[in-house]
């Protein structure tokens, strides 16, 4: 191994925070956030809007009653009892 702690290091030249992080936070990116945020709201309520239709219910009180009444029905007792 060789010893470096002879070396001369060289200056340290100090950045300024904007320079360190190598770009802007500014109006473009702001925009293309904002934009992208749009689109997801739209095409969430697109899909949506799409599927409401099949959200509402169809059935009537009757046709409820009666798969109620199928779903009570008695169960007859286990063979070999």
């Amino acid at each position: 191994m060789t010893d470096r702690s002879n070396d001369i290091d060289p200056p340290v030249q100090r950045l300024g925070e904007t320079r360190a992080r190598q770009g802007f936070r500014d109006r473009p990116v702001l925009v293309v956030l904002a934009v992208s945020l749009l689109l997801a709201v739209l095409a969430l309520f697109g899909l949506w809007a799409a599927q409401s239709g099949d959200m509402q219910s169809t059935r009537t009180d009757a046709e409820a009653q009666r798969d109620a009444q199928a779903f009570d029905q008695t169960q007859q007792p286990a063979k070999g009892d």
